[in-house]
């Protein structure tokens, strides 16, 4: 469970960054309109997370897990590589199919490997990591 837990943290935090600084980052880069990051990662939350879901749920959580971490780590390196508009929205496509998929992959995987008279607690950690990770992007952001 260390390992998830720390897994859990390094994505969070580094949502915490790119949620934080990203508009920064389009700013200084001159990309418009400055929010277009966040629309998309939004969109792209919703309309993937209900089949990603459902598949996790059929073919297993960590077949679905892996590659959203990795899709995650993708997508914060195409938005290393360039704040010009295409990066800019490749990173959201990718960044929010893997961010919106893997918090709820890791939650069932988590419950499904818990004590049912331990869940209370493992959710309990669960969240209190979430927010932990959280924490420093609202400490800093603009």
């Amino acid at each position: 469970m260390f390992v998830l837990a720390l897994t859990l943290f390094l994505y969070t935090f580094g949502y915490g960054g790119i949620t934080s600084f990203v508009a920064l980052y389009t700013r200084d880069s001159g990309v418009r309109p400055e929010g277009l990051f966040f629309s998309i990662f939004s969109v792209v939350i919703i309309a993937t997370r209900p089949f990603l879901g459902r598949l996790a749920d059929k073919k297993g959580r960590t077949r679905v897990m892996f590659p959203c971490l990795a899709l995650i780590a993708i997508g914060m390196g195409v938005l290393a590589i360039s704040a010009q508009l295409p990066f800019l929205v490749a990173s959201a496509v990718l960044f929010g199919i893997g961010f919106g998929s893997a918090y709820p992959a890791f939650a069932a995987y988590i419950l499904e490997h818990v004590d049912a008279r331990r869940r209370g607690a493992a959710l309990a950690a669960f969240y209190l990591l979430w927010t932990r990770a959280l924490a420093p992007a609202r400490f800093y952001s603009a």
